[in-house]
């Protein structure tokens, strides 16, 4: 795997930045906080998954972080494994809660907090 620690985005940086200079009682503070929160969760659940990549054997490398254009728009990948027999793409999530997936429905559901979650 190629051993290139991940970096916080951009945007996430601004906003770290933004949320320190905004005041608590700016009516954009909670926005800008929430948003923060979320990349923040975004970011973490990348680092962790980066950890398992370490252990993939050698011939499997790893690309993070790439942004493609499909003649449209762009569109990201948070991970891209690739070998000689395959690629993988990797998109990371970072849920809390039990995650079930009902494979006759072909639908994804989170238990949180005794709330039922249903992912399209």
């Amino acid at each position: 795997m190629n051993n290139i620690p991940r970096q916080k985005t951009s945007e996430l940086l601004q906003l770290e930045t933004l949320l320190q200079r905004l005041s608590a009682k700016h009516p954009m503070y909670e926005q800008v906080h929430e948003q923060l929160l979320r990349l923040t969760a975004g970011h973490f659940g990348e680092t962790a998954m980066d950890f398992y990549l370490m252990y993939l054997p050698k011939g499997y490398h790893v690309v993070q972080d790439v942004r493609l254009f499909d003649g449209i728009q762009h569109f990201q990948i948070d991970a891209l494994i690739i070998t000689q027999k395959f690629l993988l793409i990797l998109e990371v999530k970072n849920f809390k809660g039990k995650l079930i997936f009902y494979f006759e429905h072909q639908q994804l559901f989170r238990l949180a907090n005794g709330v039922k979650d249903i992912f399209p």
